[in-house]
């Protein structure tokens, strides 16, 4: 009995994550030291010096208000100095570089990723500018095609009308995903899932499996979605919230944050000059004494159940 005690305590301690301070100091004192040797290269050699800075300083990103040093530096800091990359979805990416959420980790720490952007305006700059591979579907439940007004302003607008400017076919993420990653057709592993779709992301995220895409972690633009509403959703999914940022919520699957794969500093947040500044523009806007921003602050799935061109127009990020 003694010695079955012993075997179970064994395989106990050998499959639970090792993430004791001093391991985690540990990591941090390689870390600083890998960082202070320039030990680091980045994975397009041109960008060696913005990677650098933002390894080191953790500003200088592209991102709208830093949300990539965000996640980075708060999940997956230690993974280029192990050697790992990943592999990301960025779903509503925009332009290639500009307030975007997965730049730095495809030109600086060489993950692969689908970017999936209907909008004509940004397909050239995406395939010149990232490695990852270019869907110009849109995200939905099922394959459909959906009419979008891609209009004058930076994302397109899903419209109930023939009045739109065109026609976009639309899959399922797993669907896409498989279209360009043939070998990812079963089970697809996600290691960072960037989600901004205009008040969408209710539809896209109801009725995903979860045991089909193995998200760790999701980044989603939840300023005008009801958040009780998406908490509810992601928490029974297997997530748990570690953040809310400036105008984004995000999420860490329960199987990744309870791995050996998850290893980050004890000085948690970790926040930056950017992230408060967003957070006070956040308050402001959000205080107004506006109509429209509270009929759309109101509704359950978010811009795309009230007026989209009133509410867009007024709410605008400089």
């Amino acid at each position: 009995m003694m010695f079955r005690v012993f075997v179970v305590v064994v395989i106990i301690s050998l499959l639970s994550p090792t993430r004791s301070h001093e391991n985690i100091d540990a990591l941090e004192a390689e870390w600083q030291n890998w960082v202070s040797n320039s030990s680091y290269k980045a994975r397009n050699a041109k960008y060696q010096g913005y990677c650098e800075n933002i390894l080191r300083t953790g500003s200088g990103s592209s991102s709208q208000f830093g949300q990539d040093v965000l996640v980075f530096f708060n999940t997956f800091k230690y993974w280029p100095m192990l050697g790992r990359t990943g592999f990301y979805v960025d779903s509503g990416a925009n332009d290639a570089v500009t307030i975007s959420n997965t730049y730095f980790f495809d030109v600086c720490l060489g993950w692969e990723g689908v970017c999936v952007e209907p909008l004509p305006q940004y397909h050239a700059g995406i395939m010149a500018k990232r490695s990852c591979k270019l869907s110009t579907k849109c995200i939905s439940d099922v394959d459909k095609k959906v009419f979008m007004n891609f209009g004058k302003s930076s994302g397109a607008n899903v419209e109930s009308s023939n009045n739109a400017v065109a026609n976009v076919d639309c899959s399922p993420l797993h669907t896409i995903i498989g279209e360009h990653f043939p070998k990812k057709n079963k089970v697809v592993a996600i290691d960072l899932w960037s989600l901004d779709v205009e008040g969408y992301e209710m539809t896209i995220l109801q009725p995903i499996d979860f045991n089909m895409l193995k998200v760790k972690t999701l980044l989603i633009e939840d300023m005008w979605l009801n958040g009780r509403k998406l908490d509810y959703l992601l928490l029974n999914a297997g997530f748990v919230k570690m953040h809310q940022f400036a105008i984004d919520s995000f999420y860490v699957s329960r199987a990744f944050l309870f791995s050996q794969s998850y290893q980050t500093t004890t000085k948690m947040p970790y926040l930056t000059a950017r992230h408060y500044a967003g957070w006070a523009e956040n308050l402001q806007i959000r205080s107004m004494p506006h109509k429209l921003l509270q009929v759309c602050d109101d509704i359950d799935m978010g811009l795309y159940n009230c007026s989209l061109k009133h509410c867009g127009s007024f709410f605008h990020w400089d």
